[in-house]
């Protein structure tokens, strides 16, 4: 970099002190404006045709830029050659002057490459100069699409540039159809037909005809609506009625159309001038489906002497066709009876569509049932209203359509609101389908499905086997003030929440407080039930303030069977669910109904839980410490994890565990100082619990209390053996048992 700056310091040095002559630049700010008067479509038949003219015009903000005998080139892509052939000769305008390949301004350097020289420029005055070429070109088949010129500048102020200045297409025409229409029963009009010229010229000079020719069952209708007519190169056809074209006429090749059936004949001579606009023949179809016609797409077949053929989709043949909106998408809470959508609109939109005796079913999601429609507008007076007869699928509903009291004007309208139940834990769009005798027709998100609550817990880790372990809260957030209801609007009875662990998990210690909003609870009223694995929160008002119930302080027992894995709490209730089967009772006027559990009625579904979560996490199938061993028929067992050895083996009698009580006592915790044995009475002590039992005495005592089992100790051997099951229940250890081994937790 140092010497750099070195060498430009010495040059600049050199040219003040010496007069140093720079070489002088060329114009860099000078450009010309290039453009085409206009971009055509020609035929790559190989054949030469007229374009527009290519303009090469010197910026007004650079005159004088443009200098006599300056040089720049045009060149075109492969396949595409300049003509210059008798009267299709190139021809260049300079500022008003006219130059041919005859000239030395105008050289042709190759078939695809043209020479221009500047000549006739105004360099004295600041004039805008003007170079205009009036070019022919020729394509060949291999040319399809945008056909650029090459714009080379070369040391001129000409801006070099690729320009589009033509389109090649192959075939002689191209057929479209614009906003494709869905038709019913009646005469009706379908999508515009145009049949276009591929390139001006492509469809020739003689007398031709082009059939339009519709499916079986379908006929041209000729009426004050269809319409044929000719523009573009084909402006001056002139276009007849059917009804005056006669078969002379046709014989006589006279310009015109006719309407037979299926059958729309087109006879034309397409005319010729000096334009370079293709020519288009545009068609306003009408047509009339008979009784026998098929529902679908409603093809024709475009053909003709010098047509590209072609199948074109112009109109939907349908049984109905209807416009579908709603007022407003509501959001409704799943596990809800008779949650109410805003009002829905069903307007035809095509004329026949709701006619007399049809039947229009409404669908909804698996998970959404209708329990009621309520009309607003009946512009048909519907017959039946009919939900679906199975309870397990009433997510559909049939209309039956009455007599019309519009007459037989289209537009009539059906406006109604659904009553819904929708299952508990779904969330997200309800969306409604309009089915006909021929499919699906429409549909429409007509409400928002939304979970009353959700819940989250820490996923604490905990052991099999082990009692009152502590997990981390639970939280309950309302996901909408009043969303944990009160009163169950299906029973008229006061509501619950509930929380529910996974089965072979206790509720132990709890508490249970309102933190955010002003839900309320009854606090004195919470307890457990299902053997403890549900905990109960009754519900006393509901919260104008979305609210979130704190689980806290919670310690949980875990039974053996619980696998490895996770342990979920669920929320269920009245309170939040009360489209369940198993909500039982309702009331029907003043009347209380009892619903069976084990059906589904109308509305209801199999779907207790609204919401879940991981609780905590059993990280180990069985804790090693405070757990023992025993193998049946074996004097080895294991103790925390360490094996020892007994000097009786533990065995089975009347389906119960017998083990030697000193290892058994070990076993609970009971130190060996509090194993007394006196008069064959065995009292085992720990901390402040006695377990007493008589050799031959089917009656424990807990403490204070008498236990009756339904064996008895005895001695086998001279060893004492005692019943494993009420022994370690008496210290409130867990017991177990799988393949041959007796598993004790405490």
């Amino acid at each position: 970099m140092k010497r750099t700056r070195k060498v430009v310091s010495t040059l600049v040095a050199v040219a003040l002190v010496g007069g140093i002559v720079l070489p002088a630049a060329t114009p860099a700010l000078a450009y010309s404006k290039n453009s085409v008067s206009k971009v055509i479509s020609i035929d790559n038949n190989d054949e030469a045709q007229g374009i527009g003219n290519i303009t090469i015009r010197e910026d007004k903000d650079y005159v004088n830029d443009f200098v006599y005998g300056d040089v720049f080139t045009l060149t075109l892509p492969s396949g595409v050659e300049w003509v210059n052939e008798g009267a299709t000769k190139l021809s260049v305008d300079i500022n008003g002057k006219t130059y041919t390949t005859a000239d030395p301004e105008v050289k042709l350097l190759s078939d695809s490459k043209l020479q221009i020289t500047m000549n006739n420029i105004d360099v004295d005055t600041d004039k805008v100069d003007d170079i205009v070429i009036t070019p022919y070109i020729k394509a060949d088949s291999s040319v399809n699409g945008d056909i650029k010129v090459k714009i080379d500048g070369k040391d001129s102020a000409v801006t070099s540039q690729e320009l589009t200045i033509a389109r090649a297409f192959d075939g002689d025409t191209v057929t479209t159809v614009e906003d494709v229409e869905t038709i019913g029963d009646a005469t009706s009009k379908a999508g515009e037909i145009t049949i276009e010229e591929a390139a001006k010229g492509s469809m020739g000079t003689d007398y031709q005809k082009i059939k339009v020719k519709l499916p079986t069952d379908f006929d041209w209708k000729a009426n004050s609506d269809f319409k044929v007519s000719f523009s573009g190169s084909f402006a001056n056809a002139d276009i007849t009625s059917a009804n005056s074209l006669t078969s002379t006429d046709i014989a006589n090749k006279v310009q015109g159309y006719q309407i037979d059936g299926r059958n729309l004949n087109i006879y034309f001579k397409p005319t010729t001038n000096s334009t370079n606009q293709r020519g288009i023949i545009t068609i306003v179809p009408v047509i009339d489906p008979d009784k026998d016609a098929k529902y679908g797409d409603v093809e024709v077949n475009v053909s003709g002497d010098n047509v590209t053929d072609a199948d074109v989709v112009i109109a939907k043949y349908s049984d109905f066709g209807v416009d579908l909106k709603v007022k407003e998408v509501e959001e409704l809470f799943a596990g809800r009876f008779d949650e109410e959508t805003e009002e829905i609109t069903i307007e035809e939109s095509v004329a026949g569509t709701f006619i007399e005796g049809r039947k229009v079913t409404l669908e909804l999601p698996s998970w959404v049932k209708v329990t009621d429609v309520k009309f607003t507008q009946d512009d048909f007076k519907v017959k039946d209203t009919f939900v679906a007869a199975d309870d397990i699928d009433d997510n559909e509903v049939e209309l039956e359509i009455g007599q019309s009291t519009k007459g037989n004007t289209s537009g009539g309208k059906l406006k109604f609101k659904l009553q819904l139940s929708v299952e508990a834990g779904k969330a997200g769009d309800i969306e409604m389908k309009v089915i006909g005798k021929a499919g699906g027709e429409g549909e429409l998100v007509i409400a928002k499905a939304v979970n009353p609550v959700k819940i989250e817990g820490q996923a604490s880790n905990v052991k099999v086997g082990v009692k009152k372990q502590a997990i981390g809260d639970i939280v309950i957030t309302e996901l909408k003030d009043g969303a944990i209801t009160e009163t169950n609007d299906y029973t008229k009875k006061k509501t619950e929440l509930y929380v529910d662990l996974t089965d072979g998990v206790k509720w132990n210690d709890y508490k249970v407080e309102v933190i955010e909003g002003n839900l309320d609870i009854d606090e004195d009223n919470i307890d457990t039930a299902n053997g403890d694995t549900r905990l109960i929160i009754p519900i006393k008002g509901e919260s104008s303030k979305a609210s979130k119930i704190k689980i806290s302080g919670i310690t949980v027992d875990l039974d053996r069977t619980i696998p490895e894995g996770i342990i979920e709490a669920k929320v269920k209730g009245s309170a939040i669910v009360q489209n369940d089967k198993a909500q039982k009772g309702w009331l029907e006027g003043a009347e209380e109904k009892d619903g069976a559990d084990n059906s589904l009625d109308s509305g209801e579904f199999d779907t207790t839980t609204v919401a879940k979560t991981v609780a905590a996490k059993v990280v180990t199938p069985a804790p090693e410490a405070g757990t023992v061993l025993f193998n049946i028929g074996s004097s080895i067992y294991t103790a925390g994890g360490v094996t020892k050895v007994m000097d009786a083996a533990p065995y089975i009698k009347e389906g119960r565990t017998y083990v030697p009580v000193k290892y058994l006592a070990l076993a609970l915790g009971v130190s060996e100082q509090d194993i007394a044995y006196e008069n064959g009475v065995v009292t085992l002590t720990k901390g402040n619990d006695v377990v007493k039992l008589t050799i031959g005495s089917k009656t424990l005592m807990n403490n204070d209390t008498t236990v009756t089992m339904d064996v008895a100790p005895e001695i086998v051997n001279g060893r004492t053996m005692l019943p494993a099951r009420y022994v370690a229940e008496g210290f409130g250890a867990m017991v177990g048992f799988a393949n041959g081994q007796v598993v004790i937790s405490y």
